[in-house]
């Protein structure tokens, strides 16, 4: 029940927040853990995990068989719920985007012997959203980015949204501070085209119109 409250982020409704607590004679623990099993698989929390995937209950199900009516029986519940939901559209897109990952980093016509270069440095034209994002992606991987614009105003704009962005993740505690700072170190700015000459790698942003 732990891994399902923190799954589907179960909490309590204001209906429920407010419902004064029941007397019970059992356990706090297993009442409490009633009372989020049964929430979980009824209501607003069903529907909406379950538009998602059915899985996670079906799983459920067949723990609360095997524990009420033994091992042999939940196990063959489960192959039943396994039936069902091996044939489900949501089985069949996760077993797409499993073979998908695979087949996407084989390319037919380059052998697997193939030379490779290494990456030390990537050059990013362009300091607007798109850039900016991908010069943090870069970043992220611990990867130097020479990042490219025409005028000092949209660089110092697209340096400050960057900033802005890890600062927003360094608030939720995602990194620390000493994360962030070593991050916009890899960062060299610049309005000089030669600068690029030391990427291994470029990424040109372009604007896109209907002409």
């Amino acid at each position: 029940m732990r891994f399902a409250r923190c799954r589907h982020r179960i909490r309590p409704t204001r209906r429920e927040e407010r419902r004064p607590a029941a007397q019970s004679t059992r356990s706090p623990d297993r009442s409490r853990e009633r009372c989020e099993r049964d929430r979980f698989r009824s209501g607003e929390h069903r529907y909406q995990s379950e538009s998602i995937s059915p899985a996670p209950h079906k799983c459920i199900d067949a723990i609360e068989k095997g524990v009420k009516e033994g091992c042999d029986r939940g196990l063959a519940f489960e192959r039943e719920c396994f039936l069902v939901l091996v044939q489900l559209p949501e089985s069949r897109a996760l077993r797409h985007a499993f073979f998908g990952e695979r087949t996407a980093s084989k390319i037919a016509d380059v052998p697997s012997k193939t030379p490779t270069r290494d990456i030390r440095c990537l050059g990013v034209v362009g300091a607007g959203t798109m850039g900016g994002g991908i010069a943090m992606n870069f970043i992220n991987a611990d990867l130097p980015v020479v990042l490219l614009e025409t005028k000092q105003e949209a660089l110092d704009k697209g340096i400050a949204t960057i900033r802005r962005n890890y600062d927003a993740q360094l608030k939720k505690g995602k990194f620390t501070s000493e994360q962030v700072e070593a991050r916009m170190a890899l960062i060299q700015p610049t309005l000089a085209y030669p600068e690029l000459a030391q990427a291994d790698c470029l990424s040109k942003q372009c604007s896109k119109t209907s002409a």
